[in-house]
């Protein structure tokens, strides 16, 4: 039997949150209907991923992604990914100071 396109977009949406959670070294969490990231609680920040064409991010995602980095104690990171993009062309909507913080710990500002 036929994929429905919802299912297909699903599973795309699925795949996705797995890249990225490997590459932060992580794996995706299994949604079990809590208030959660989408990355497990071993990952250095609370990690949503969308899939989107265009790269529009709807605001629900950015709320979800501030309420469960609150909600994880851990700074928030909303990855966004398009149709066929690889992990490294992905990218990322992030709090700013934490952005800046990070960049001062790297030497890259100062």
């Amino acid at each position: 039997m036929a994929d429905t396109e919802h299912e297909r977009i699903n599973r795309a949406a699925k795949d996705a949150e797995r890249r990225v959670a490997r590459a932060w070294g992580s794996e995706r969490w299994v949604n079990d209907g809590s208030a959660h990231s989408d990355v497990r609680a071993d990952c250095p920040v609370s990690l949503e991923v969308t899939r989107t064409k265009g790269r529009r991010i709807r605001r629900e995602k950015r709320e979800q992604a501030r309420e469960n980095a609150k909600r994880e104690k851990r700074p928030w990171v909303l990855v966004i990914a398009a149709p066929g993009d690889r992990v490294e062309q992905m990218e990322a909507l992030v709090n700013h100071g934490w952005l800046l913080d990070v960049c001062r710990r790297a030497g890259v500002i100062s």
